[in-house]
């Protein structure tokens, strides 16, 4: 199985686990251990741009505004994750399967 193959499977993965939650599942409770379901589903389509399409620029523009400010794990802080001005969680889905495409 070559990469490309490798990460459509770990998408399909993560996609049978996180994209049915619905209502307070989207955020779940506030723990230091874990991150929000909502925000950590953006994050993994942010870190997928911002290394593939953007080369780990913050200079070379995110598809989504404001990416940066929600999703960078470097620095957005763990306890504020839960009151993000995110995207909605349909928004976030549609982010995060855009930038696999367009990495396709």
């Amino acid at each position: 199985m070559n990469l490309a193959d490798q990460l459509r499977a770990a998408r399909a993965h993560t996609r049978r686990v996180a994209d049915d939650l619905t209502g307070e599942r989207e955020l779940g409770p506030q723990l230091a251990i874990v991150n929000p379901p909502r925000w950590e589903v953006g994050h993994v389509g942010w870190f997928q741009e911002f290394w593939c399409l953007r080369g780990g620029s913050e200079a070379r523009a995110s598809i989504l505004p404001n990416a940066d400010a929600l999703y960078n794990s470097a620095t957005v802080p763990h306890a504020t994750r839960w009151a993000l001005p995110l995207p909605s969680f349909r928004e976030t889905l549609g982010y995060r399967d855009s930038v696999l495409r367009l990495v396709e």
